[in-house]
């Protein structure tokens, strides 16, 4: 077989090869937009432009409750701190035709992954109650999402969203067990939003290129 055939055979497999739930990794990055830190708790790390480097890893299996998936997992880095949190189960919520003032918008919101310190430790605030950090997919267009989509669904492309980001906020005890925002915040413009191929897919595109060195020798 052609060397040519070979190389276009495998990305063929590749493209066509089915993604499991277990396998769905997405890597993200982005550069923060505002920080609040009132209280001055942050190191000086973290202002904006920083970069933010981060990955969701989300298995998509429905447990059957509306929205509900398996598990997922929310790391990231940011200046001197690491944020690293696993939900089992997770869920992710659709709004379509949001009212927002005198618009609409659709919106997609895994659940918020909730810590209760940062590596290395930030001072806390009375009251403290972890830190809450969620990823957030705006359309201004609210075309994105119809109220038929089959659960779960899991943005693969940020490319449509008029608005992608990451918000971080520090969270304090509220009268009856519930949670308020605390006084340090930031939020992140995701622009990098990628699918990270299966070890499969990858294993077979590699195969790909070890034929595709053989062939050249065998022609040379």
């Amino acid at each position: 077989m052609p060397r040519r055939s070979v190389l276009l055979l495998c990305v063929a497999l590749v493209s066509s090869a089915p993604v499991t739930a277990s396998a769905l990794v997405i890597d993200f990055a982005g550069d923060v937009t505002a920080v609040v830190d009132g209280d001055a708790r942050l190191d000086g790390s973290i202002s904006p432009g920083t970069r933010l480097t981060g990955r969701y890893q989300v298995d998509p299996t429905p447990t059957g409750a509306p929205g509900e998936v398996s598990s997922a997992r929310l790391t990231f880095a940011l200046g001197d701190y690491t944020f690293d949190v696993a939900q089992a189960p997770h869920r992710i919520e659709l709004l379509d035709d949001f009212p927002v003032a005198t618009a609409q918008i659709d919106r997609w919101l895994p659940a918020a992954f909730v810590a209760g310190q940062l590596d290395p430790a930030i001072p806390t605030e009375p009251g403290h109650a972890g830190y809450s950090a969620r990823i957030e997919f705006t359309d201004g267009t609210h075309t994105l999402i119809t109220g038929l989509e089959p659960a779960p669904f899991v943005v693969l492309d940020a490319t449509p969203w008029s608005d992608t980001r990451v918000i971080f906020s520090s969270l304090i005890a509220a009268p009856g067990g519930a949670t308020d925002l605390g006084s340090l915040q930031w939020e992140v413009e995701i622009d990098t939003w990628s699918v990270v191929p299966e070890p499969a897919s990858g294993a077979l595109l590699g195969l790909g290129l070890v034929a595709l060195a053989r062939a050249r020798r065998w022609s040379s």
